[in-house]
């Protein structure tokens, strides 16, 4: 048998238990998606107010729940809809993004470092050669002033790779 409503319970809940019972799962929708990218998108639809007057509470609302006013009523639901746990009133849409593992982080690192040339800690920058031996993948074949000739690290072959500019030769 069903119990009357309940001092703690709030309007939300008895909304909520309502669209539980009725609602369906909407199974591929585009529609909703590119709704909810829009209003993501275009923050100023948020922060929309209405220029309509607000209409006072009827006698019943005020000597049923003791509010004088909407913007009361709306402040107590909030505070009821933050200790449940549940999101602001207007808060609308939660769209969830998957979080990043470590390997996607180290990958982006690994990208970032290609693009900025910087050389890894396990390649040497210089080594000494007297004459060409083929071609070194990231290194060039010169002769510079200090060091000699030699393959120098110059990481232009992974940015080319990057890009799909260069593909490795296979290993015999």
């Amino acid at each position: 048998m069903s119990q009357g409503p309940n001092k703690r319970d709030a309007s939300y809940d008895a909304f909520a238990k309502v669209d539980d019972i009725v609602s369906k799962p909407v199974l591929g929708s585009d529609g909703a998606n590119s709704w909810q990218q829009f209003r993501s998108d275009n923050k100023s639809l948020n922060n929309h107010k209405s220029v309509a007057p607000k209409a006072p509470l009827k006698r019943t609302d005020m000597l049923g729940t003791g509010f004088s006013s909407w913007d009361e009523e709306r402040n107590h639901e909030d505070k009821v809809r933050k200790a449940a746990g549940h999101s602001s009133t207007g808060s609308g849409y939660t769209t969830f993004k998957k979080k990043n593992t470590v390997e996607e982080a180290a990958e982006r690192k690994r990208i970032k470092q290609i693009e900025s040339r910087i050389r890894p800690d396990d390649k040497n920058y210089f080594i000494p050669s007297p004459t060409f031996q083929g071609w070194k993948y990231n290194y060039v074949f010169t002769t510079k002033a200090g060091n000699g000739t030699g393959y120098f690290w110059d990481g232009m072959d992974a940015i080319k790779e990057l890009k799909g500019e260069l593909v490795r030769p296979k290993k015999k």
